[in-house]
């Protein structure tokens, strides 16, 4: 189980001139659980700290207070806001990088599989020359492509029509079992049938 308990988190935002620094407070007091075996959500207004929750679950940054329990042992991948992908790549090597123990042909022909289950037709065509919804597919295969025991999507469909969006959260559903999904759709939380539902 993975145990967020009391967790507050804030920036400290510059400021002009000689006067102090200001704090934006994000998250204060946050406490859920993930249990292996369950998707569950967190919804929030733009800016209420989801994208910072995603980061502190990743040790990227340390929470003001409160304890992140449960990730030392965890293998995680993760989707996040931005696709993060290396845009000088075929979309096939991007995600055939994060395959491990394979020779390069079976990476890549692991790639091409995993592209298609996702409806992507175009895996030899550099990220930069994609459309945003397929790139977001495309960020997706690598997480699928990478595994582990905890799959964190941030806001993961953007840019997807509703029929893709439905498949596409199946993909992901048959290969993850414990997921936490950040969205703003109540829509993609139907589809990714979570148990509960944290608003921040």
């Amino acid at each position: 189980m993975v145990k967020l308990d009391s967790v507050s988190f804030s920036y400290d935002k510059p400021s002009s001139d000689n006067a102090p620094r200001a704090v934006r407070e994000v998250l204060k007091n946050l406490s859920l659980e993930i249990s292996e075996g369950e998707t569950i959500a967190v919804m929030g207004a733009s800016g209420s700290g989801k994208t910072t929750l995603i980061k502190l679950l990743l040790g990227l940054i340390k929470p003001d207070s409160g304890t992140v329990d449960g990730m030392g042992t965890k293998r995680v991948s993760a989707v996040f806001q931005e696709d993060r992908l290396l845009p000088w790549y075929s979309a096939k090597e991007n995600v055939a990088l994060v395959f491990s123990g394979r020779t390069k042909s079976e990476r890549e022909r692991a790639a091409l599989e995993l592209l298609a289950e996702l409806e992507l037709d175009a895996a030899d065509k550099p990220i930069r020359e994609l459309s945003g919804g397929m790139r977001r597919r495309v960020a997706i295969a690598r997480a699928l492509a990478y595994g582990g025991d905890l799959l964190l999507l941030d806001e993961p469909l953007k840019g997807l029509d509703a029929e893709l969006k439905a498949r596409v959260a199946q993909s992901i559903k048959r290969r993850f079992s414990t997921i936490l999904l950040i969205t703003h759709d109540e829509d993609e939380v139907k589809l990714f049938d979570c148990r509960r539902v944290y608003r921040i």
